[in-house]
């Protein structure tokens, strides 16, 4: 089991899979969502199995299936009882 608990929540790490929502990009006519996050920013202090957790202070972005950048990512819902940095 890789999943790591802080205060009884689970803790987000960067090699995570996420749903990824809200993309609605398009090269010209042809649809493009997210479908990978890029982190460039994620918790410094805090590890889970050698993995940096992320938080709504991490910062990264998204690409398309070609790679391609389709913005910044979002971070709309974690938990309230832990802070890290």
């Amino acid at each position: 089991n890789t999943q790591a608990k802080a205060g009884g929540s689970l803790l987000a790490r960067r090699d995570d899979t996420f749903i990824v929502t809200g993309c609605p990009y398009h090269i010209g006519q042809v649809p493009s969502p997210c479908v990978r996050v890029q982190w460039l920013i994620t918790d410094s202090r805090v590890k889970v199995k050698n993995s940096a957790t992320i938080s709504q202070s991490s910062t990264g972005f998204c690409l398309s299936a070609a790679g391609a950048p389709q913005g910044n990512v979002l971070i709309v819902n974690t938990q309230t009882r832990m802070r890290s940095q």
